[in-house]
């Protein structure tokens, strides 16, 4: 008898457990038919997601090889995957920004702002910097597109990031380039016009709010020529040009 009982409770389990194999994989129920991707202006490859995505079992979806191939993309920072039962997903992206542009040879690396190299264009192809910062002088050992740019200096190249930040986001002024001479670091906004940084044994931070104050000053009094001398700390100078 208590064979029999033991022999119906298995037989019952393992029907219930084919029923829901069979549910959740013979049938188009869990079958991805939907994917979304955030933020929605954000472009993932078409192919990507029709032949690794869509049409296939949400369970059975290779979420962290989903996403280390749109990580593959340069522009991509972070990739997420997140299933949304029965038959759609979520891929949230976190885009990776160009913030730089190192020149090199006949053209200019494009740098985003955590150090990543997002790719090599000649001059001859772009008609202009498209308002990124260009870096002249600035050494480096190589570059690999997806991967950081190989340095001696990083912290040199983090200064010069945060200053392009600063330019983008807290000064309405244009820029020509910023160059290395030796071991300054300088700031040509027009031809006659420079920012003269000096050496940069600290971060670069405390500069760039004396640098916003002056060019305030001499904005107001109309001035858009002369060099801002930095190289002495706390004790900025300005001089003008005739």
């Amino acid at each position: 008898m208590k064979r029999k009982i033991v022999f119906k409770t298995a037989l019952g389990i393992a029907i219930i457990l084919a029923a829901i194999y069979s549910m959740v994989f013979m049938t188009k129920i869990f079958v991805v038919e939907d994917c979304t991707i955030l933020p929605s202006e954000k472009p993932i490859d078409d192919f990507l997601i029709s032949e690794s995505v869509l049409g296939k079992n949400i369970f059975l979806l290779e979420a962290e090889k989903i996403e280390k191939e749109i990580e593959d993309d340069p522009t991509i920072k972070y990739a997420s995957l997140r299933r949304n039962l029965p038959d759609s997903i979520t891929i949230e992206i976190v885009p990776r920004e160009k913030i730089i542009q190192v020149e090199y040879m006949n053209g200019a690396i494009g740098i985003s702002s955590d150090g990543y190299v997002m790719g090599f264009e000649t001059f001859e192809a772009s008609d202009s910097q498209d308002g990124y910062l260009l870096v002249k002088g600035f050494e480096f050992k190589r570059f690999e597109i997806n991967s950081i740019l190989e340095t001696e200096d990083y912290e040199l190249l983090e200064n010069i990031i945060m200053l392009a930040k600063f330019l983008k986001s807290d000064i309405e002024v244009s820029t020509d380039f910023v160059y290395i001479d030796g071991d300054k670091l300088i700031l040509q906004i027009h031809k006659d016009f420079i920012v003269d940084f000096g050496p940069l044994d600290e971060p670069i931070e405390n500069k760039l709010v004396k640098m916003k104050l002056i060019l305030q000053d001499l904005s107001i009094k109309n001035i858009n020529r002369g060099i801002i001398n930095m190289r002495y700390g706390n004790s900025p100078v300005y001089y003008p040009i005739q």
